[in-house]
C-alpha cells in the first residue's frame, strides 16, 4: 500500500475543493484558443459509419449496413474518457445504465432491470462469455482484461440471442483486445491518486517475424473504498494479473490464442442478518479472488467469401467470501462457417457445446444452493441468412436453438430489414425473441430477503424473516422486442444514430407467498414468511436512444449520447414479490474533446441521470475532466478529475439485503504512460 501521510492527504483534500472551478475555467479558456493543428482529430464521418463490427452479425459488417442498435467504443474513446475501468467507459453509450455500488462492485445493464445481479446482459471478451450461472450475470470486479489491451468495445443494445443465445436479452457487450500483429507497441502505464488508488500496467510484444507476434501483459493495482454512511472502510482492493496473446497468420488461416491468470483480495461490506436486535449488523470482510483462462480461435479462409472459425476456451474462477465459497469451471467449443452460396445470400451457421461445473458452499446461510456441486451442459445450433433483395435492401432471417438441462429446448429467432437509402443514410427495423434461463439460485437456491423487528401485527413479539425459495420447475423469462433505427451522416463533420424500441416481457420471475411458519435460529424464535419463485409477472418497456458526433473544428469534437426509458411491469399484490423497476428514465452524456496543439489535450465529460425512483435515488449531474500533456511522442502525462460535482453521493442500492452500498467520492488521478 502507498504510504500517504496525513499532511499530504489534507493538502489533497483542500485542493480538491477548488478543482472543479479551476478546471472549468481552464477548459473554457483553452476551448476559445485560436491555436489549432489542422492535422489533429481529422476524420471522415462516412469512414466512421463504415467501421467494421462483428458482434451484431458474427461476421465483419460495416456499421452503416448493420440492422441493430450498435455502438463502438474505440481505443481513442477509452483513452480520452479518462476512465480507469470498463464500467466507467460504458457510461458514454446511450441505453447503457451504469451505477457504482462501491470501489469493486458495479451495476451495469442495458434498457432496464439494473442491479448488482443484473441478469439480462451478455458480456464477452473476444467472444468468450464471462457469465456466471449463479445469478445469470457478471462479476465486474474480476473483469479479466486491462484497458491498455483493448482495441474496441462493441455494444449491441437489444436482443442478440439469435446469434449469441440465452441471456443476451437486453444487450451484448463484446470487449475485443488488439491483435499483436497490428498493434505491437510496448508501453508502461502507472497511475496514482487519492484514497490510495494506484497501479501499474506493462505491455511487451515479441515479434520474431511478420506472421507471428506474442504480447505479454502485467497489471497490478490497489485502491481504497469510498465512505459508507459517511464512515471510511479502510483499504479495499489489491489485485494482480498476468496475461498473453499470441497471433499467427498464414496465407489462408489465422490463429489467435489468449491466456491469463489473476489473483486479488478485496474488502466488501456485508449485512449480517441476526434474529436479535439490532437484526442487521454491518461488517467488513476480505474476499480472496482468483481465476484465469486459455482461449484459441482458428480461422481458415477457403476463399474470400467462405470462412471456417473454431473457438475453444477454458475458464476458471474462485471466490472465497464471508457469505460463500464458489468455484466455477467452464469448457466451451464453438464452430462457425460463413459462406455465400448464392450471389445475393450470405449464410452464417454453426453450433457449440458449453459445459460448466459449479461448486457453491454457503458459509452464513443467507444465500444457499443445494446441491453444492452443479454440472450443466448446453448444446446449441444457429443459422442466419442475409439476403440482398436489392442492392440497397437486405433482409436478415435467423434463429438460435439451444438445449439446457433446466428448461429444455429454447428457440430464439429474429427478423431484420435494412434499407441503405443513400451512402450516408440507412434505416433498419427488427423483431426478435430472446430468453433468460434460470440461474442456480432461482432453480435450487434459497435466500433471506429481509428481516423485520417485532410489531403489533404479529401475535408474538418475534421478528419476521422473509425468504425466497427456488423452484426446479421454473421457466425461462421471455422477451419479444420491436426495434426501429436510423444512421446518417449530416455532412463530413457530423453524424447521428437513433434507435427506438418496445420490449414485451413475459414469464418474468417473482415469487408467491407460501405458508407462514415459526422456527428457532440460534435459540431465538422467529416468524418465517416464505415466497416460492414463479413466472407470474409480465410487462413492457419502451424508449429511444440517440448518439451524435460533431467535429466542430479539426481539433475540437463533441459527442452526445441520450436515452429515454419507461417501464411498466405487473406490480402484483400483497401476496407476491414483484420484479423491481430499477432503472434511470433519462440519461445524458456529453463529451468535449479538444486538442490545443500537438502536445496538449483537454477533455470534459458531463453526465446526467434523473435517479432511480424505486430506490429514492436523487437526480445526479456529474463531471469528469482530463488534461493530457505529451512532451515527446513516447511520453504522456494525464491529470484526471473524477466525480467533481459531488464529494459524497450514492448511485444505487444493492438489491441483496446481505450487501451494502458505499458512496462515490471526488477524486484526482495522475497517470503516466511511456511507449517504447
Amino acid at each position: 500500500m502507498l504510504d500517504h501521510n496525513h499532511f499530504s492527504a489534507g493538502i489533497w483534500r483542500r485542493s480538491l475543493r477548488s478543482v472543479p472551478t479551476l478546471c472549468v475555467i481552464t477548459l473554457f479558456l483553452l476551448s476559445v484558443s485560436p491555436v489549432f493543428a489542422n492535422d489533429l482529430l481529422d476524420m471522415d464521418f462516412e469512414d466512421l459509419l463504415n467501421i467494421q463490427v462483428s458482434s451484431a452479425s458474427k461476421t465483419p459488417t460495416s456499421l452503416m449496413k448493420t440492422a441493430a442498435a450498435v455502438a463502438v467504443i474505440s481505443r481513442e474513446d477509452i483513452h480520452r474518457s479518462g476512465a480507469s475501468n470498463i464500467p466507467e467507459v460504458l457510461r458514454m453509450v446511450s441505453g447503457v445504465q451504469v451505477a457504482q455500488l462501491d470501489a469493486n462492485r458495479w451495476a451495469v445493464t442495458i434498457r432496464g432491470f439494473n442491479g448488482q445481479t443484473a441478469n439480462k446482459l451478455l458480456v464477452m471478451i473476444d467472444g468468450r462469455s464471462i457469465y456466471t450461472p449463479t445469478f445469470s450475470g457478471t462479476y465486474w470486479d474480476t473483469l479479466d482484461v486491462s484497458l491498455e489491451e483493448i482495441e474496441r468495445i462493441e455494444v449491441v443494445r437489444g436482443p442478440g440471442a439469435a446469434l449469441w443465445g440465452a441471456n443476451a436479452v437486453n444487450g451484448v457487450i463484446n470487449i475485443i483486445t488488439s491483435t499483436t500483429l497490428e498493434n505491437s507497441t510496448d508501453q508502461i502505464t502507472g497511475w496514482v491518486g487519492l484514497k490510495k488508488h494506484s497501479g501499474i500496467s506493462v505491455l511487451k510484444t515479441i515479434k520474431p517475424n511478420e506472421a507471428n507476434a506474442l504480447r505479454l501483459s502485467l497489471r497490478g493495482l490497489e485502491r481504497d473504498q469510498g465512505s459508507l454512511q459517511g464512515e471510511g472502510n479502510g483499504d479495499d482492493t489489491t489485485q494482480g494479473r498476468i496475461g498473453l496473446r499470441w497471433d499467427n497468420h498464414g496465407s489462408n488461416y489465422a490463429l489467435h490464442t489468449t491466456a491469463s491468470y489473476y489473483q486479488g483480495r478485496e474488502s466488501t461490506t456485508y449485512n449480517s442478518i441476526e434474529p436479535t436486535a439490532p437484526y442487521i449488523c454491518p461488517l467488513i470482510d476480505d474476499a480472496d479472488l482468483s481465476g484465469g483462462h486459455i482461449q484459441s480461435r482458428y480461422s481458415y479462409y477457403f476463399r474470400p467469401t467462405s470462412t471456417l472459425d473454431i473457438q475453444l476456451y477454458y475458464d476458471y474462477s474462485s471466490r472465497h467470501e464471508w457469505l460463500y465459497d464458489q468455484r466455477l469451471q467452464q469448457y466451451d467449443l464453438d464452430i462457425q462457417h460463413t459462406s455465400q452460396p448464392l450471389a445475393a445470400h450470405r449464410l452464417t451457421w454453426g453450433g457449440g457445446i458449453d459445459i460448466s461445473r459449479d461448486y457453491y458452499h454457503s458459509r452464513r446461510g443467507q444465500i444457499n444452493i443445494t446441491p453444492e456441486h452443479s454440472h450443466a451442459h448446453l448444446f446449441s445450433f444457429f443459422a442466419q441468412d442475409d439476403y440482398s433483395i436489392l442492392s440497397n435492401l437486405t433482409v436478415t432471417l435467423g434463429t438460435k436453438c439451444e438445449h439446457n438441462e433446466v428448461t429444455g429446448w429454447e428457440w430464439q429467432p429474429n427478423l431484420r430489414l435494412l434499407w441503405q437509402a443513400t451512402p450516408r443514410l440507412s434505416l433498419w427495423g427488427a423483431v426478435s425473441r430472446a430468453v433468460r434461463t434460470p440461474s442456480h439460485v432461482e432453480e435450487n437456491g434459497s435466500l433471506i430477503l429481509s428481516i423485520e423487528p417485532p410489531s403489533a401485527l404479529t401475535p408474538m413479539p418475534w421478528p419476521t424473516m422473509v425468504t425466497l425459495q427456488g423452484d426446479h420447475d421454473i421457466d425461462s423469462e421471455d422477451l419479444i422486442a420491436w426495434e426501429l433505427g436510423t444512421r446518417f451522416a449530416i455532412n463530413n463533420s457530423a453524424s447521428c444514430d437513433i434507435a427506438m424500441f418496445i420490449h414485451d416481457y413475459d414469464n418474468l420471475q417473482g415469487g408467491h407467498q407460501q405458508a407462514t411458519s415459526a422456527t428457532n435460529i440460534d435459540g431465538q424464535p422467529v416468524y418465517v414468511v416464505n415466497y416460492g419463485a414463479d413466472n407470474n409477472f409480465a410487462g413492457y418497456s419502451y424508449g429511444a436512444e440517440v448518439a451524435a458526433n460533431w467535429q466542430v473544428v479539426p481539433t475540437w469534437s463533441l459527442l452526445l449520447a441520450y436515452s429515454f426509458l419507461d417501464m411498466n411491469l405487473d406490480q402484483g399484490n400483497a401476496q407476491e414479490i414483484t420484479v423491481p423497476e430499477r432503472y434511470t428514465q433519462h440519461h445524458l452524456s456529453l463529451q468535449s474533446r479538444l486538442n490545443i496543439n500537438r502536445n496538449w489535450q483537454t477533455d470534459c465529460w458531463l453526465t446526467y441521470n434523473d435517479g432511480i425512483k424505486s430506490q429514492d435515488i436523487s437526480p445526479r449531474w456529474e463531471m469528469q475532466l482530463r488534461i493530457g500533456w505529451q512532451p515527446q511522442p513516447e511520453w504522456e502525462l494525464e491529470l484526471i478529475g473524477h466525480n467533481l460535482l459531488h464529494d459524497d453521493s450514492k448511485e444505487i442500492y444493492s438489491e441483496l439485503s446481505s450487501m451494502q452500498s458505499s458512496r462515490s467520492e471526488r477524486g484526482v488521478l495522475l497517470r503516466l504512460t511511456y511507449k517504447y
